[in-house]
């Protein structure tokens, strides 16, 4: 995955809007993320699974994610893919209430993408109230063709594990510990979580856990050991060894090569 980073000055990191730039091929599996989520196609084509409804996307299709949405793609060519992460501070109070729900549209005017873009490359005086306008008029944009994606009835008690893995990852959570707190046996948690899901869960704490560290690595300067603990690694190889058998490379050598 090509990423292409850009800082901003004296921005908490849990307020930062992060803006990334990259062409995809491999299929991302199912995962949820604690902030809201903008994908624009660039070009390409992909299917976007929301919350077990299929969403076909090409060229201008733009796609909005809420934090409680379960998702993952499936890319039927390479796709270039503009990424917006950001949470409710971005959001201007009068378009919050609308943002409930995650929404999709085609043909998207690309417009106040491609400004944001050069924006938050330039880091110009001023550049945040401008980035916080410009995403806000993309979210209106995206508020006036918007379809609702209106996902499949689930009372499946996967999605509620999935999300409180997403919740405490940096807590111990084991399959035995999971049971309790959800009232069912280990072996039935396990075979329903992973028809449901499509992985195990240990795999799907394992990969929430790697995703946290990633941002992370994106995102801030913090150190390599740092990020493995914030992320809930409790063995410094073991996350190293980890993070390299998923992404190809160490983490500091995946920070190094970021914007190359």
């Amino acid at each position: 995955m090509n990423y292409t980073r850009y800082f901003l000055e004296n921005e908490a990191d849990t307020t930062r809007l992060a803006l990334f730039e990259r062409k995809k091929e491999e299929d991302y599996p199912a995962h949820f993320h604690d902030f809201y989520e903008i994908e624009f196609i660039v070009s390409g084509k992909c299917i976007q699974y929301i919350n077990g409804e299929a969403v076909e996307c090409d060229a201008n299709s733009i796609v909005f994610f809420t934090p409680m949405d379960l998702h993952s793609v499936t890319f039927l060519e390479p796709t270039e893919i503009v990424n917006l992460n950001f949470d409710t501070s971005w959001i201007d109070p009068e378009l919050r209430p609308l943002c409930d729900s995650s929404m999709y549209t085609h043909n998207t005017k690309d417009i106040y993408i491609n400004i944001l873009r050069e924006e938050y490359k330039l880091k110009l005086d001023y550049n945040l109230i401008l980035e916080r306008n410009l995403l806000n008029c993309i979210i209106t944009e995206i508020l006036r063709n918007a379809k609702i994606v209106r996902p499949k009835k689930q009372n499946n008690v996967s999605f509620e594990i999935a999300r409180y893995i997403q919740n405490n990852y940096n807590t111990d959570i084991t399959l035995e510990s999971i049971s309790k707190i959800f009232g069912y046996t280990p072996n039935y948690l396990s075979s329903n979580f992973h028809k449901t899901i499509g992985k195990t869960i240990k795999r799907f704490i394992v990969d929430v856990r790697l995703e946290r560290a990633l941002r992370m690595l994106l995102t801030t300067d913090a150190s390599v050991t740092n990020i493995c603990y914030s992320a809930g690694f409790t063995s410094l190889a073991h996350f190293l060894r980890t993070f390299k058998a998923k992404y190809g490379q160490s983490p500091n050598s995946y920070r190094k090569n970021i914007d190359k």
